[in-house]
């Protein structure tokens, strides 16, 4: 998408998220509609993920991988395990498979979000943020996994 300089989606961005290269949390809740919802006031349907990793893992380095970048780690290690050289210790390639594949932690979601259908469009095809939805009551909101802060000083996984 096109930008104008310190914009996103018409909006503007915050000093530290022009700093940072990534869309502040703030600028983004204003581009996606977003309005504090209470799930669990809800009866009907399921909430599905359908956006975004609510696991993430991490390896023997203190590397962090969401599902599918542990999954892709995983076979490279599994690819050096097969053409090791006779004698290489191996036993930490064979740890960070163990972490990576069997210990991933939750993504804890503090706060959820009603958006509209446009803005779970747009975090959707710009982000890996956390997005939920109940076709039952044909509600999209946004999982916010951080609290404590200004929204305008923390970013969000949109590059700028």
């Amino acid at each position: 998408m096109r930008r104008k300089q310190g914009t996103w989606h018409k909006r503007k961005l915050s000093h530290f998220a022009i700093r940072a290269g990534m869309v502040d949390y703030f600028t983004a809740s204003e581009v996606v509609g977003a309005e504090l919802y209470d799930i669990y006031a809800v009866d009907e349907g399921d909430w599905e993920l359908v956006n975004g990793d609510d696991k993430y893992y991490i390896d023997g380095d203190g590397n962090t991988y969401d599902s599918e970048m542990a999954y892709e780690r995983g076979r490279e290690l599994e690819t050096m395990i097969d053409n090791k050289e006779e004698g290489q210790d191996i036993s930490n390639w064979e740890r960070d498979i163990d972490l990576l594949t069997n210990y991933g932690e939750v993504r804890w979601v503090y706060d959820y979000y009603k958006i509209t259908e446009e803005g779970a469009k747009i975090l959707m095809n710009e982000s890996n943020e956390l997005v939920y939805y109940n076709s039952e009551i044909d509600v999209y909101v946004w999982g916010i996994c951080h609290y404590g802060m200004s929204w305008k000083l923390i970013p969000t996984s949109i590059p700028i």
